[in-house]
């Protein structure tokens, strides 16, 4: 698009005017305002006064000392992020309007607005008449750095608007104003109880209900760590059951309830809710240090959702201690600041940044069973998921929702036609842990004594063989060997010592090639490793070595490949040649993986990938593994 600027009457104003779109930013004029120069405040576009020139993209401004920050992010500053984050999320939301002077998003459908710049101090957002629409209207909004909240939860039955302000900044009454005169029907504010966004919604709802607006509003305040409410103090702030409130007079909205109706189920839903989050690391703000630190093998709880200190930070024990407590807080807190009956909650399990969905998934089900098996209280439904974060935080909270009424279940329940919300479901009655799922046959026959000491010799040298798989491949070797270790002798333990446990435990916990090819090479010796059976040598010499020719076939390695294959291959050949004399295979097992950290070129496994000299001399992991089996075979004769 080609814009041209004018000087009129003291003021620089658009020689055309500028269609809203989601590529284009239009923005304030740069302090070189005397020069013949005009900047956007986002730089997607330069606009030389004069000229018409094509939209460009420019990098953001980088102070002198850039040099000095820390690159911990992939965007180098708070503006950048939070700027270009919108317009991305635009970008990939067609249904999105941005209005880039104010940090509003607003439905494609429903709004079609024009920018007009007026005073070059002050952009002010001009919006062309559009089609009244009927209907209560949400506007929420808050400062960024908490995405996807807000402005991820627009839709026809979540949000209908939303305002953002800088990185953990509220947004201005301004912005607000310019949003609530867009939308200019009956509209509901949700606002997160912190001072800055009460202050800029209070102000904006003033002026626009002076202007004919009809605007109700109501506060969140569901963190439990931050007060009790009371009437002397700032009171709990807003975190993540601000989604609810989004979620239920959303869907109450788009149901046709008025305005008074969409106020009174949000307020009531805000005075049900209740939040604790915890985190092992704050978040990275973008192109410095992080403020502060959390010590390491501890965990904050109650961090804030712009990572205000918690109550306390305690060594981290377990992730099952970790729940215990954070739902005995809840409850304890939760009963002195609303005094009724805890018979049905909501959940929302909520990922405050970089928790992986598998950990959620486990923190969700624990929290689940805390709740219901301890405490006695259903949950009728759960939300889990990344829904409202502090940047990167590695953490997550626990938001519960006492359900004062059934009915308010069907605004929960209702779709929300938003991607980046997952919704809430009724959750499944599973096993808190999967090995509580099924038992395996049980035997009074203990595990051989050579058989034990092999698998605690793994288990003893774990690091040992995660530090070699870090230099050659993915840094898991010994932590995939010791975890399959351990399960073999918790079974057997628990359950006696049968060879179809050992190859079952082997299944269930060794993942990844390694866990493969181990399996691989158990199946195909189990003829001869049944209990019963008397230990026929040359028998078992016979399926060893079926077993490591089907290894070889699965895994296409062979002698001088770089791999497990150039340990066991001798090994098996030791025991036939020496007669399981022992001590003379552990020599030739020791030999044999000193040969690996010779060997130039690996041509199967992931050391096949890297360059030689990255591996520099350093033995193959899976080989350094059979040898070590060998090795604790031996410690075990000798004692």
């Amino acid at each position: 698009m080609d814009v041209r600027i004018v000087k009129q009457g003291g003021l620089f104003v658009p020689g055309q005017l500028l269609h809203l779109d989601p590529t284009l930013v239009v923005c304030n004029i740069s302090e070189s305002f005397p020069t013949k120069m005009a900047t956007l405040r986002h730089p997607k576009a330069l606009l030389n006064i004069g000229k018409s020139l094509s939209v460009a993209r420019v990098r953001h401004p980088i102070s002198q000392n850039s040099a000095k920050r820390i690159m911990s992010t992939f965007v180098q500053t708070a503006a950048e992020l939070v700027d270009e984050g919108l317009l991305g999320h635009v970008s990939t939301q067609p249904s999105l309007r941005l209005d880039p002077c104010n940090r509003g998003l607003f439905f494609r459908e429903d709004y079609a607005a024009v920018l007009t710049i007026c005073n070059v101090w002050d952009l002010v957002v001009y919006l062309r008449d559009h089609a009244s629409l009927s209907g209560t209207r949400l506007l929420s909004g808050g400062g960024s750095g908490h995405e996807p909240l807000h402005s991820g939860f627009i839709s026809p039955k979540m949000l209908t608007a939303s305002v953002s302000g800088s990185l953990f900044a509220s947004p201005s009454s301004s912005q607000v104003l310019a949003a609530l005169r867009l939308l200019n029907a009956p509209t509901l504010i949700i606002i997160k109880n912190y001072t800055g966004d009460i202050l800029a919604f209070t102000k904006a709802a003033d002026q626009a209900s002076q202007e004919g607006i009809q605007v109700k509003s109501v506060v969140v305040a569901d963190d439990v760590n931050s007060g009790d409410g009371d009437a002397e103090g700032p009171g709990r702030r807003g975190c993540a059951g601000t989604v609810l409130v989004h979620k239920v007079a959303g869907a109450a909205a788009n149901m046709g309830h008025s305005l008074d109706q969409v106020h009174e189920l949000a307020t009531t839903t805000s005075e049900n809710l209740f939040t604790l989050g915890c985190a092992m690391r704050p978040a990275n703000m973008p192109g410095s240090a992080r403020p502060r630190t959390i010590p390491p093998d501890h965990v904050e709880i109650g961090i804030g959702i712009h990572g205000e200190p918690g109550q306390s930070t305690v060594p981290y024990r377990s992730l099952q201690d970790l729940v215990e407590v954070m739902i005995s807080t809840i409850m304890q807190r939760a009963s002195k600041i609303q005094q009724a009956s805890f018979d049905t909650v909501v959940l929302i399990i909520n990922n405050l940044g970089s928790v992986h969905p598998l950990e959620l998934s486990r923190i969700s089900n624990l929290v689940i069973h805390e709740i219901q098996e301890k405490w006695g209280i259903k949950v009728a439904r759960v939300c889990q998921g990344t829904l409202v974060t502090c940047l990167d935080m590695y953490g997550f909270s626990i938001t519960m929702m006492r359900v004062w009424d059934k009915g308010v279940l069907k605004y929960v329940d209702s779709s929300s036609e938003v991607t980046l919300f997952p919704g809430f479901v009724e959750p499944q009655t599973v096993a808190k842990k999967l090995s509580d799922s099924a038992e395996p046959k049980k035997t009074d026959i203990a595990i051989p004594k050579m058989l034990a000491s092999a698998l605690e010799e793994l288990i003893a040298n774990q690091s040992q063989l995660d530090a070699y798989d870090t230099i050659i491949g993915d840094g898991d070797c010994g932590t995939t060997i010791a975890t399959g270790a351990q399960t073999i002798l918790s079974d057997c333990t628990q359950y006696g010592y049968l060879w179809d446990t050992l190859v079952n435990a082997i299944k269930r916990s060794m993942g990844g090639t390694l866990g493969a090819l181990i399996s691989t090479l158990a199946e195909n010796v189990s003829e001869i490793m049944m209990t019963d059976a008397v230990l026929d040598r040359k028998k078992m010499i016979e399926l060893l070595k079926k077993g490591v020719e089907e290894v070889q076939r699965v895994g296409k390695a062979e002698l001088g490949d770089r791999t497990m294959v150039d340990v066991l291959v001798p090994v098996i050949e030791a025991l036939e040649s020496y007669d399981f004399d022992l001590d003379k295979v552990l020599e030739v097992a020791q030999e044999a993986n000193h040969k690996t950290a010779h060997i130039p070129l690996a041509k199967k496994g992931r050391a096949s990938y890297i360059s030689p000299d990255a591996v520099g001399k350093t033995p193959d992991p899976g080989a350094t593994a059979v040898m070590l089996f060998v090795q604790g075979a031996v410690r075990a004769k000798i004692e």
